[in-house]
Formats: C-alpha cells, sequence, structure tokens
C-alpha cells in the first residue's frame, strides 16, 4: 500500500492542494529519572494549550516522552520551528533525556560500552533478567547486525532470593549465618565477584526488590565496580520504589540502565 500510495496518489493529492499544502513535523524526546508532574514543572510553558509548536507529555513505565509537533509551508520552516523549543527542553531537563525517537535506555548504554570497549556484566537480584533481555534486545535492533549480544555483554547472573545470593558467592565470599550484612554491602560482593568471574571491567549489581526476599526495604539498590588501568571504582545508588507493585520491575530494570547510562555523568 505505501508504494502505491507514493507513485500513485500522492503526486494527485500534492497537485491538486499545491496552494494549501502544508508540513507535519514531529519530534519525541524521551526522559528518565523523574515524574511526568516534575518534568512539566520544569516546562511550565511550552505544554501550555495552544502553543505552537504543541508539546505534548505522555509517560509510559517511568519513561516521560514529550512530543513535540509543528506545520509550516515546508519541512524547513518547521524544523526551524521546532528547533528553539527543542533546545529549551535539553537546556531545562539536562540529564533526564535521553533519546530521542524510538531510542530506548537499553540502546544508549549498549552504544556507551561498545564505544568504550567495556566488558559489561549484569547481576539482578529480583528483577528477573530484565536488565539482561532488554540489552539482548538492543543488540538485536542494531543496524550494523550484532545480534546474540556482543563480546562487550560479557553476561548476566539472575538470582531470586538470599540463598541463591548467598550460594552463588560461594567459596570468593562467606558470610556469618548469624548476621546478615547490610544490602548495600552485598551488593558491592556481589559486582566484585561478578567482574572477576566473567573477566569484566563493569559489574553492575541491583536489587532486591520488596516481596523478592526477606529484606523489609521498600527501596531498590544498585552497586557499581570500574576497572580501569588506574584501578577500580564503586559508586552506589538508592531509588524508592513507587506505584502499583506491577510497575517496580521494569521500573528497577530501567533504573540499573539509566545508572550504567549516567557514570561518567559529574558526581557519580
Amino acid at each position: 500500500m505505501r508504494e502505491m500510495y507514493l507513485a500513485s496518489i500522492r503526486p494527485i493529492l500534492e497537485q491538486q492542494f499545491a496552494d494549501q499544502r502544508l508540513f507535519i513535523v514531529q519530534r519525541v524526546i524521551k526522559t528518565f529519572g523523574a515524574g511526568e508532574s516534575h518534568v512539566e514543572s520544569l516546562l511550565p510553558d511550552l505544554i501550555r494549550r495552544g502553543n505552537d509548536p504543541q508539546v505534548g507529555i505522555t509517560a509510559s513505565q517511568a519513561t516521560i516522552s514529550l512530543r513535540l509537533l509543528t506545520t509550516a509551508a515546508t519541512r524547513q520552516l518547521a524544523e526551524e520551528k521546532l528547533q528553539p523549543v527543542v533546545e529549551t527542553i535539553y537546556n531545562c531537563l539536562g540529564t533526564l533525556v535521553f533519546a530521542e525517537g524510538d531510542v530506548e535506555l537499553e540502546d544508549v548504554v549498549v552504544s556507551q560500552i561498545e564505544e568504550r570497549q567495556q566488558r559489561l556484566v549484569v547481576v539482578e537480584w529480583g528483577t528477573r533478567g530484565g536488565v539482561a533481555q532488554r540489552l539482548d534486545e538492543a543488540y538485536a535492533r542494531r543496524k550494523d547486525g550484532i545480534a546474540n549480544g556482543s563480546i562487550m555483554f560479557s553476561g548476566a547472573v539472575i538470582l531470586t532470593h538470599w540463598d541463591a545470593v548467598t550460594r552463588w558467592l560461594a567459596p570468593d565470599v562467606v558470610y556469618s549465618e548469624d548476621e546478615r550484612p547490610a544490602t548495600p554491602q552485598v551488593l558491592r560482593d556481589l559486582a566484585r565477584v561478578a567482574s572477576e568471574r566473567f573477566q569484566a571491567d563493569l559489574a553492575v549489581a541491583g536489587g532486591p526488590l520488596p516481596g523478592t526476599d526477606s529484606d523489609p526495604s521498600t527501596a531498590f539498590e544498585l552497586a557499581t565496580l570500574r576497572k580501569s588501568a588506574a584501578g577500580s571504582i564503586e559508586t552506589s545508588a538508592r531509588f524508592s520504589v513507587l506505584g502499583h507493585p506491577s510497575l517496580w520491575r521494569p521500573r528497577a530494570t530501567k533504573q540499573t540502565l539509566n545508572h550504567l547510562r549516567l557514570l561518567d555523568e559529574p558526581g557519580r
């Protein structure tokens, strides 16, 4: 149908409506790390009704998308109308913006580790392989034809409960049966052991989710280990688990990917 339209119908429409022709141009800017109301508050004058360009805002599993749309007599004029709004969004939102169009968080992370030639390993405690699945799908989407992962994505470890954590860490790390270490320490150990076993220079460990373990915490925590010739760097992060329980796992998955995306930002 597309070929039929382009060859037979579009030329007729262009001829009949030449004087009324308008180009519709839109861009989608994606953000992560703040809620919909917060993002909207940072852009108070852009999302107001009646603006041209129009700016709409939508949310999907904590990814907030800004949809820009305008019309003009030529495509160039339409894009020129959009550009100041695009620049304002980037200036106001900073690192909350991660991509445009169809690009997802995992696509950004894959591009980063490939560009930096980092070998990545992921340890998932409670997210049921969500991070690994998204990374594998990102490789399958790449235009250079890389499918089934890359040597830069060394692998993933999926753990479902505390007993699995301790069994996987042994014999490298053995905890006392009388006292369970704090979650941040456990995650650091998971990242370190994974880095050694997979010979990876970038390791991230995240978890647990409420309801997946005996830990009563309502937060999802992350630990990363980065190795280089200059030494090793450990970082950690903590995110509140909010919303309906059905959203916890996809949000925690995206928090992990977003944490990896922002590792090189100042203060990380």
